[in-house]
């Protein structure tokens, strides 16, 4: 009989989407499409409900819940997507509407099943939850990875041995940082990292801290090697800025669209000398780079625990090394035993710890992220 009851459990396996996706009952059952199975004769297995109903129930315990229950669950996911959905604003035409719930729904059973883990990070809804990660990675990133090792090389500053840093540096307390700022739904996060490294050496050496125009780089910057909303490299935008110069946010505004450049109109409000490269995998070298002014770098932010993430310090190697996403690192230091990077990104204050985060330190290699590998800053 328990080899029976065996063989049953085995064949439905074998076509069953559930299983062999989820090993524990958590991330089972936070899926609507799968519930958990118990059996004394054959190991626990996550199933597709459908499947689990031709389980034999005298044999099988399964974790389906009953119409009553389902339709309360339903009414808690769309009384949280309204809540949310008026929280942020959000306009949807009729036809769009099921598919951006239905998106939300599963995004809001992913963070919970994330925060119900031993994490170090956590995971809260924000206005990106009705976004699939292929459509938020499309649309919300945009550094350009490009191999320009001898270029670099030429360029580099690598770590004094001999030089002392302070054991914790945060720029934003220094008023050298401007509030966190949102690229919107345009791939010009190189943009927003390159104007906040000018925006943060202007003032550490004029005393004056000035907003700077994303869109004039978004614009104007096509001729160094940068591709407006489909993305660029700071490194280029630096060059731009040290031929024309940047205006201000206020003369040149945002509008989240490739546009004419209109930097005739405007007068630079600051120039740059040039740029300088950072040694790439050197923590040293960064932590000196950051001590003395905000400093660009590239990360890989292309998981979904990145769209979701709301506090703590990232420390898995698990995002990556693949460059995808410009950001600011302002500061470093540490919290509760954990080494950090304190960097500010440009997807608005809802995001994050109002729009920052905070990216493990002391791993080594390219470090997390990949933020060790290509930083850069602005001279003048």
């Amino acid at each position: 009989m328990l080899y029976l009851l065996a063989l049953l459990a085995l064949r439905i396996n074998a076509d069953d989407a559930c299983n062999g996706k989820y090993t524990d009952q958590a991330s089972c059952d936070a899926d609507s499409a799968c519930t958990w199975c118990k059996a004394a004769a054959v190991p626990s297995s996550c199933f597709e409900v459908a499947n689990a109903k031709k389980l034999p129930a005298g044999v099988f315990q399964c974790d389906s819940k009953s119409f009553v229950e389902e339709i309360e669950d339903e009414a808690s996911y769309m009384f949280q997507f309204l809540q949310w959905y008026r929280q942020h604003s959000k306009v949807y035409t009729r036809s769009s509407f099921g598919k951006r719930y239905m998106t939300f729904k599963k995004n809001l059973k992913f963070i919970n099943s994330h925060n119900g883990k031993n994490s170090s990070i956590k995971l809260a809804l924000n206005e990106f939850a009705d976004m699939t990660n292929e459509e938020f990675n499309t649309q919300m990133k945009g550094y350009k990875q490009i191999k320009r090792d001898y270029i670099r090389s030429k360029n580099v500053i690598k770590a004094d041995p001999n030089a002392q840093v302070p054991t914790s540096v945060d720029w934003t307390s220094q008023g050298a940082v401007t509030p966190v700022k949102n690229q919107g739904q345009c791939g010009s996060c190189w943009a927003f990292s390159t104007t906040g490294s000018v925006e943060g050496i202007n003032y550490i050496t004029n005393g004056n801290l000035v907003s700077l125009s994303e869109q004039e780089l978004v614009d104007c910057a096509g001729t160094f090697g940068n591709m407006g909303c489909n993305g660029g490299l700071m490194d280029y935008g630096f060059e731009y800025a040290a031929k024309d110069g940047l205006c201000t946010e206020s003369a040149y505004p945002y509008k989240a669209q490739d546009g004419t450049c209109q930097s005739s109109s405007c007068t630079a409000a600051v120039t740059i000398k040039g740029y300088q490269d950072v040694d790439s995998d050197s923590e040293q070298a960064l932590m000196q780079a950051v001590a003395q002014q905000p400093v660009s770098v590239a990360i890989e932010a292309d998981q979904s625990v990145f769209q979701f993430y709301s506090s703590g310090v990232m420390d898995s190697s698990s995002c990556g090394t693949q460059l995808d996403h410009g950001v600011l690192v302002v500061g470093y230091g540490e919290t509760d035993g954990k080494q950090y990077w304190k960097v500010k990104n440009s997807w608005g204050s809802s995001w994050g710890m109002d729009g920052y985060i905070l990216l493990g330190r002391g791993s080594g290699g390219a470090g997390i992220c990949g933020i060790l590998s290509e930083p850069s800053y602005p001279t003048m």
